[in-house]
């Protein structure tokens, strides 16, 4: 697992390869992993430096910790990706259209 600022620097170039192959607008998707990453963050104890301080001061488990933020963060990722999708939903090609051979 990574920090969420790994994530998106890792990933980024990745993604922005892919939209731009497939001749979408890459915005959307961009937003969507910068808000994933975020979000996504907030799920472990080694993600992001504020949990990683909160693990330590309270000498807190790990895998209760996950399993405490976990529902939250996958609601919140369902809401951002619904919010995403409808905000952006006539930009976005039906799914048979996107040319996904070249990243199988």
């Amino acid at each position: 697992m990574l920090t969420n600022d790994i994530i998106c620097l890792a990933f980024t170039p990745i993604l922005c390869a892919a939209i731009l192959e497939a001749k979408l607008n890459p915005v959307p998707f961009l937003i969507g992993l910068a808000a994933a990453s975020n979000i996504g963050s907030a799920a472990t104890i080694i993600s992001n430096p504020q949990n990683m301080l909160l693990g330590q001061v309270g000498k807190l488990d790990f895998l209760d910790f996950t399993r405490f933020c976990l529902p939250p963060v996958l609601i919140s990722m369902v809401g951002a990706y619904a919010i995403l999708f409808w905000l952006n939903r006539k930009q976005l090609p039906p799914h048979h259209d996107i040319p996904i051979a070249g990243w199988i």
